[in-house]
């Protein structure tokens, strides 16, 4: 089953060390060619920084990994940005950090730190969510049984994707693989067999991570 930690939307920090100004921003991306456009985005924003350091993982395998130092000292930028990104094991997740130096040198340790803390201070303020594989299943129902399924796909925290309401109910409801096979059993019980359940097909669902 497939399933991975991400953010759900895009995030900003900021953060200060002797009067040197890092502002930080989380994006949501799919692909390398999504994750430079944000780059340019930011770039733009922000033409007159010194520095728009950066890093992303990206790929359920997260094999597409990426960080860039933008001209601070060789480690000091995008291995931190990289490595606040790793330590909570996100990925399709693109990190830039802006700097607008204050005249006061950090020194290489001093920079680590500073681009680190910036990196998790926009991801502090995300929100993290598990991609789930979901089973995309649909119900045909008479409405004298709409009130039994509603029940149970409240107590059974089932979602319900879309629902439509004409000569019969329609409902397309999501279920976790691992539960697919108990919930068709479950519904097939509860209505005397007088559902139709139809397979279509399967999503990735974000469900928010408390």
């Amino acid at each position: 089953m497939i399933s991975y930690f991400t953010v759900g939307e895009n995030s900003e920090g900021i953060y200060e060390e002797k009067r040197s100004k890092f502002l930080s921003k989380a994006f949501h991306t799919e692909s390398v060619e999504e994750a430079k456009e944000f780059i340019l985005s930011v770039k733009k924003e922000y033409y007159d920084a010194r520095h728009n350091c950066y890093a992303y993982i990206i790929g359920e395998d997260k094999k597409q990994q990426k960080f860039f130092d933008d001209g601070e000292p060789s480690g000091t930028a995008g291995a931190p940005i990289i490595d606040a990104i790793n330590k909570r094991d996100l990925t399709n997740v693109l990190i830039i950090v802006t700097r607008y130096f204050g005249g006061i040198k950090l020194g290489a340790a001093g920079l680590t730190r500073a681009y680190n803390k910036a990196a998790n201070l926009a991801l502090d303020a995300a929100k993290i969510v598990k991609m789930q594989n979901f089973f995309n299943v649909k119900l045909t129902l008479d409405y004298n049984l709409l009130s039994n399924v509603e029940y149970y796909l409240r107590k059974e925290n089932i979602r319900v994707k879309t629902s439509e309401y004409n000569e019969n109910v329609a409902l397309n409801i999501l279920v976790l693989s691992d539960k697919i096979e108990k919930v068709k059993q479950d519904i097939v019980e509860i209505s005397a067999g007088k559902i139709f359940l139809e397979d279509a097909g399967e999503e990735l669902v974000a469900v928010e991570v408390e």
